[in-house]
Formats: structure tokens, C-alpha cells, sequence
């Protein structure tokens, strides 16, 4: 079989299954022109590791990543007996992990970003700080805060409606009592400024009521953790990001589990749905032990342990 014809199953398959698929689709087809009309058992590693360890793409783990999950369905399928994947992972990988933010620095964050002014948009401030807190607060992709529309917020009932997600599927999101008020001042800033909320206008918009782009906030948000001084320590690749406030939430609702003694089961399947996942598998890269869960951790089992050994007693 062609590599190429494979690639092009593989990529077919992942989206079947509700994934977008689009970047990791790119450095897939990229590998294949890098090795035009390979016979798919006629790749080598000194092939993948020459792609890999290229300039074409910057950052390592983008090629390396979809490179390895398209062997082990080539191997699954019986294509190839033995994977051409390197010994090693790039070295740029090591240490890769998400940030959880500590709530010191969130309140931080939220409040510098209400000040942060832009030329040409005197609501950019306000709509900044009330991006991040609903990115935290609920626990929202970018892209699916920043598609919004008015009438997919419903103050009234604290409901969030989250339309054709990473997975082609659409949900409702509850939110807080203290969410709500936030989202609400922002409603009530922006008819003050003469820029109201509609219900078919994006939620989040600039003052010219276009919908904010996810790499300007980005480009903000970096800004912004800077100039406070917030960044990791530990050697980890990449320094804190904005789609941390997503693990950051999914960290401090675990952490608020264990703390209530809530059964933790029934707790992981509800986070992974409130969440957007399709399966339970993807909630698990948000749940790093860091120190306040593995605390927690360790003192419900020692609960647990005690427990058992005076009933045994």
C-alpha cells in the first residue's frame, strides 16, 4: 500500500470518529510529499527522524505527534508489522504538561486585564478580563467562547449553549451564580457604551461588533502574564497558555471533589461531559496530581486505610 493511501485512510478514520483533524491532517500530508510514491513498508526511521528533526516545522511535537498515532494504526490494520518510530522522543517534549494556575495568580490576571486598553476599541478592557473568567469559569475552548452569539447566553437561567464544538456537537453549559453576574455587567457595559449585546451578534465582539480572532487574545494574554511575572519553573516546553484556564478549572473541580468527599466517579464523567470530550480518555491529560490534588489524594486514602484496618480490627 501506498503511504500516501494510507495517510489519507488514517486521516478519513480520525474524523469519523468527530475529530477536526486539520493540523495533525497537515504535517501527515506534509510527510507524505517529503517521501513522494513511498511503498508505506518501505519507510525507514532514518525517514521519520530526518522529518521530525527538519526546519519546516518549528516545534517538534507538531510533526512527531500524528506521525505516531498514524503508525500504531498502521500497525493495527496490519499494513506493517513494526513501527518506524524513532527510539527516542524529541527532546523538546520532555517535560510538556499543562499549568495550573494557582488562584493567587488568577485574580491577579483577571485584574490587570480589565485595564489593558486598545487603540480602537474602548471595550477591548472589559471584553478581555470577562473572556478570561468565563474561560476559567467554565471551562470553555477559546474558539468556543469566542463564537458565542447573544442568544447563546442565557443570564436569566445561567445556561450557555456551546454550538458545534471541537467534535461537530453542540451542548449546554450551567454556569454559577457568580459567573452570571460577571457575564451580566459585561451585558450592561456594553449597552452604556452603545454597543449592545444581540442576540444574533457575537457575545464577545470588538467596538466595531466584529468577532475577536483567538490569536489576538493570545497574543494579550502572553502579554499580559509577562509583564506579572507569571511562568513556570520546572523546565516544562511551553510557558503558561491560555488553554491552561482550562485545565486550571478541571484541576480545582476535582480538587473541590475530593474536598466535598463526592464520589469521584460519577464526578470524572460528569467533568468529561461538562467539558465537551467524547470520551473519558481526553479528560485525563487535565488531571495532573499537582501538589493541593495529590494532598488531597493522599489524605483520602489514608481515610480510607484507616477505615479498613479498624474494621478488620
Amino acid at each position: 500500500m501506498k503511504l500516501s493511501k494510507a495517510v489519507k485512510e488514517f486521516i478519513a478514520y480520525k474524523r469519523s470518529r468527530g475529530a477536526l483533524y486539520c493540523r495533525q491532517a497537515y504535517v501527515l500530508n506534509a510527510f507524505c510529499k517529503a517521501l513522494p510514491g513511498r511503498d508505506i513498508t518501505a519507510v525507514a526511521v532514518d525517514d521519520v527522524h530526518k522529518f521530525v528533526f527538519g526546519n519546516r516545522f518549528r516545534c517538534k511535537r507538531t510533526k512527531y505527534e500524528p506521525l505516531r498515532a498514524f503508525w500504531l494504526f498502521a500497525v493495527d490494520r496490519h499494513y506493517i508489522s513494526r513501527p518506524p518510530l524513532l527510539a527516542t522522543k524529541p527532546r523538546n517534549m520532555a517535560g510538556f504538561g499543562p499549568y495550573i494556575y494557582p488562584r493567587g495568580e488568577l485574580k491577579r490576571l483577571f485584574a490587570e486585564a480589565g485595564k489593558i486598553t486598545r487603540w480602537n476599541d474602548p471595550l477591548f478592557g472589559i471584553t478581555f478580563r470577562t473572556i478570561l473568567i468565563l474561560l476559567y469559569g467554565a471551562g470553555l475552548r477559546t474558539k468556543e467562547t469566542l463564537s458565542l452569539k447573544g442568544g447563546d447566553v442565557d443570564i436569566a437561567d445561567s445556561m450557555l449553549t456551546i454550538r458545534n464544538t471541537k467534535f461537530f456537537k453542540s451542548r449546554l453549559v450551567p454556569i454559577s451564580s457568580q459567573l452570571t453576574e460577571v457575564l451580566r455587567d459585561y451585558v450592561v457595559e456594553r449597552a452604556r457604551e452603545h454597543h449592545p449585546v444581540t442576540a444574533e451578534g457575537y457575545f464577545f465582539a470588538t467596538a466595531r461588533s466584529l468577532s475577536l480572532q483567538a490569536q489576538l487574545v493570545q497574543n494579550y494574554f502572553k502579554k499580559l502574564r509577562k509583564r506579572l511575572g507569571i511562568r513556570r519553573t520546572d523546565g516544562a516546553f511551553h510557558q503558561p497558555r491560555l488553554h491552561d484556564l482550562r485545565h486550571t478549572f478541571a484541576q480545582h473541580r476535582l480538587l473541590a471533589g475530593y474536598r466535598n468527599k463526592e464520589d469521584l466517579q460519577p464526578l470524572l464523567v460528569g467533568l468529561s461531559t461538562y467539558l465537551g470530550h467524547s470520551d473519558l480518555k481526553h479528560t485525563q491529560q487535565y488531571l495532573t496530581l499537582g501538589p493541593e490534588l495529590l494532598s488531597e489524594a493522599s489524605q483520602r486514602f489514608e481515610r480510607y486505610a484507616l477505615k479498613e484496618v479498624n474494621h478488620v480490627c
